[in-house]
């Protein structure tokens, strides 16, 4: 397989607050308040962030030092807005690497407090949000990531707050942006699985109001549409992001007919519905079946053709960007939409067909 990425080795020269974090099983909001001396924290929890930092060689001491210099603070908190069925965003690796990346801009810069919320979804979180927002009316802004709904980002502009959304496409709503290229992602998966011979090809989305997902598919249509004289394009939706619903609905799709000869899939978890679906069904790729995702999956049944998104940039890039907002003032007229290009990486999950080399 031709890797274009790689995970670092953490040594003493690279290693960062997310390595002490993990390092001592506190969250990096944690890590954080024990740097900028929260009163909250207690000795115990202290000393096991300096313990992980000690046994890994990061200079907590020098991190303390830069917070309490360079005059004013900022603070710029996180607002995780899950789905329905997501119960914890940051057991995805994907978002992971977003906070990561903030990390890797907010934690040099040493006056910043950086902090993660999550806003919770349905009727029940109504309360909740309300004191969380009462919570943070002091913040000077914030990075908004997952699903938020419109009626949020109105209300934080009425308020007068700072925000830039991360990893999520909106044309519903005028507002700074960071994301992967994910129109270009589709493009540029459908054209290697058209580049090797897949003239059936299938996208299997989730809840449309995914909007990166919603882009990406996108992509592939536009592709699709671009050698329409040959290649078919044809997609199933589910319900949710759950495995048990993707799973079921690829199940649906193989039983009728004209079922692509590849899939496009939009993430890790749909991956991991399709690995359940072709076991049981005696199915291996690409043999059977040929597909490619977005981002590298982790311990699935081969090691498959992907689009590395690069979610640290995105989130340094979106770190970057609400700062430039915080100091400046109001934003410009036009909303900043930041794009980071993405590239191929190819996997054993394709295969050439009809002659292709």
């Amino acid at each position: 397989m031709n890797k274009q990425a790689s995970h670092e080795t953490i040594t003493k020269e690279n290693v960062t607050l997310t390595d002490v974090a993990r390092e001592a099983g506190v969250s990096q909001a944690t890590v954080s308040r024990v740097i900028n001396k929260y009163p909250q924290i207690t000795e115990r929890t202290r000393l096991k962030v300096y313990q992980a930092a000690e046994s890994l060689g990061y200079k907590l001491a020098d991190a303390e030092r830069r917070s309490t210099q360079n005059g004013r603070r900022f603070s710029v908190c996180l607002l995780l807005c899950p789905l329905q069925e997501q119960i914890d965003m940051l057991s995805l690796d994907y978002f992971n690497r977003i906070v990561a990346g903030m990390h890797g801009h907010f934690d040099p810069l040493g006056n910043v407090d950086f902090s993660l919320q999550t806003w919770q979804v349905g009727r029940g979180g109504h309360a909740d949000n309300e004191r969380l927002l009462e919570r943070l009316e002091r913040i000077d802004g914030f990075l908004i990531t997952g699903n938020p709904e419109v009626q949020l980002l109105e209300r934080l502009r009425r308020f007068g707050k700072s925000f830039v959304c991360v990893s999520t496409n909106r044309d519903d709503f005028q507002i700074d942006s960071v994301n992967s290229d994910n129109v270009y992602s589709g493009k540029l998966a459908a054209r290697y699985l058209i580049s090797h011979g897949y003239r059936r090809v299938g996208w299997l989305g989730g809840p449309r109001h995914i909007y990166s997902w919603s882009s990406r598919k996108m992509g592939v249509l536009f592709e699709v549409l671009s050698h329409s004289d040959t290649v078919s394009f044809s997609f199933r939706d589910s319900p949710s992001t759950e495995v048990s619903d993707m799973a079921g609905a690829l199940h649906q799709w193989m039983d009728e007919k004209d079922f692509p000869e590849a899939l496009v899939l939009p993430c890790n978890t749909s991956v991991n519905a399709l690995e359940r679906v072709m076991v049981e069904r005696g199915l291996k790729a690409p043999r059977d079946l040929g597909f490619i995702t977005f981002d590298k999956p982790m311990g699935t049944f081969c090691s498959p053709a992907y689009i590395e998104t690069f979610p640290e940039q995105v989130g340094m890039k979106s770190a970057q960007r609400i700062m430039e907002i915080i100091r400046n003032g109001a934003t410009d007229e036009i909303p900043h939409q930041i794009l980071v290009p993405t590239s191929l990486v190819e996997g054993d999950s394709v295969q050439p067909l009809r002659g292709q080399a």
